[in-house]
């Protein structure tokens, strides 16, 4: 998923007041000049604004990912066309430095485009994308878990390739080596001075670790979300993210080459399947890119699936499936 400055209609609507209540979630409070109350809030990527009393949606789009839940209210100002006392609030550079020390805040100016892929995986199909990411662009892991002892200065624990076999989180650069002053530098808590934001990947990947999110997906899982026993294949939960300079045609080339790469190991078609009858509800891009050697291992007929829920409307329990080319 790409995501950078949407263009959004315009609300072209004066306030009195707009102020911010919490960071993450973002969450604003303020009143119309018409003295309307209004809220507003931005989570999971989505930007929502409503008037109180009665109630009544202002604004809801999604503009950013699952774990954007930071924007300023002079950014939102600009996003829909608000104004406070007539004028457009102003966003400085200095708040932007002051408010990144505090929660992690986008560029919405359109300068910046960010990227994310949600992982679905087991772990052998795991393994099998790190080592092509890898061989397509040679760099250095950084593993972010902390040292336990207080006698190691260094925050971190270690060096790691993308192949040393090792549930991986943390930032991965993009043609850096082992010996790069860089990774010195991170080793040691410093600031990475010189260092483009364009080339490193944001990365949580585990691969050995049987956490939570590993153990859940049994017939357990699947019973109590659709209220059938049905089987869900274990898998590991993972993400890689990123930033490009939105005008930069090498920066835009090298992500279409990670989009291929993600498009080879990982699909994010799904059909919805009555799991009673077999009928098919529905077709959907899921949000969540599953590994491709889930396609063989699911089947309807012995109630292997992806994910399972209910249906609202109906109450029909639904089973997801892998959707690669389109058929029933």
């Amino acid at each position: 998923m790409r995501f950078t400055r949407p263009d959004l209609p315009k609300l072209n609507i004066d306030l009195a007041e707009l102020r911010a209540t919490s960071n993450e979630p973002a969450r604003f409070e303020g009143v119309t000049s018409q003295g309307r109350k209004i809220e507003g809030k931005y989570r999971n990527g989505w930007l929502q604004m409503w008037y109180l009393e009665p109630d009544e949606i202002m604004f809801e789009v999604l503009i950013g990912n699952v774990y954007d839940m930071t924007i300023l209210r002079e950014q939102v100002c600009d996003l829909i066309g608000l104004t406070i006392l007539g004028k457009t609030p102003v966003l400085s550079s200095e708040m932007v430095e002051a408010a990144r020390r505090e929660f992690p805040l986008r560029d919405w100016s359109g300068a910046t485009t960010y990227w994310s892929f949600n992982l679905e995986y087991t772990s052998a199909a795991g393994r099998g994308f790190l080592a092509e990411l890898e061989r397509l662009f040679p760099g250095t892991f950084v593993n972010l878990e902390r040292v336990r002892n207080e006698q190691t200065p260094a925050p971190y624990r270690a060096v790691r390739r993308l192949t040393d076999g090792v549930d991986l989180w943390g930032p991965l650069y993009l043609g850096v080596q082992p010996d790069d002053p860089i990774i010195f530098q991170r080793l040691k808590g410093e600031t990475n001075n010189g260092i483009d934001g364009s080339n490193v990947i944001g990365m949580k990947m585990p691969i050995d670790t049987h956490s939570p999110d590993y153990d859940r997906y049994d017939s357990t899982f699947a019973s109590k979300h659709s209220g059938r026993t049905i089987h869900i294949h274990p898998t590991f939960q993972g993400v890689i993210n990123g930033e490009i300079k939105t005008d930069s045609e090498a920066e835009g080339r090298r992500l279409d080459e990670i989009e291929a790469l993600v498009a080879r190991h990982f699909f994010d078609r799904t059909k919805v399947i009555d799991i009673d009858t077999g009928e098919l509800v529905g077709r959907r891009a899921s949000g969540v890119w599953y590994s491709m050697d889930l396609v063989g291992w699911c089947d309807a007929k012995k109630m292997k699936f992806l994910g399972a829920a209910k249906l609202d409307e109906n109450n029909r329990a639904i089973g997801y499936l892998p959707d690669l080319d389109g058929e029933t």
